[in-house]
């Protein structure tokens, strides 16, 4: 049997089972009509402070993933100075 199917055998079992897709329906689940948001959200009222604390952390996300590019980045441009320093009895590296 497939896991979004049950086997009621009375009244009170599809009741709670019934309850339960409502309850996912309204709590968990994200709804693209409402920019994925729950309805519940919407229910109490609350949308624009939600969407306004996604847009702060999404802007604060793409900050932090900034400063990290930057960074590596860093850390992987070459040296063009003329410089050199012994690295071992035969070697030198340009610097």
């Amino acid at each position: 049997m497939p896991p979004d199917q049950h086997e009621l055998n009375d009244r009170t079992e599809a009741k709670a089972v019934i309850d339960s897709i409502i309850d996912h329906y309204n709590h968990d689940r994200l709804d693209v009509s409402l920019s994925y948001l729950r309805p519940v959200d919407y229910d109490r009222g609350t949308p624009e402070a939600l969407l306004a604390k996604r847009r702060w952390k999404l802007r604060e996300a793409r900050e932090l993933r900034k400063q990290e590019n930057i960074k590596r980045r860093q850390r992987l441009i070459p040296w063009t100075g003329t410089s050199t320093a012994p690295y071992a009895k035969a070697r030198s590296v340009v610097l």
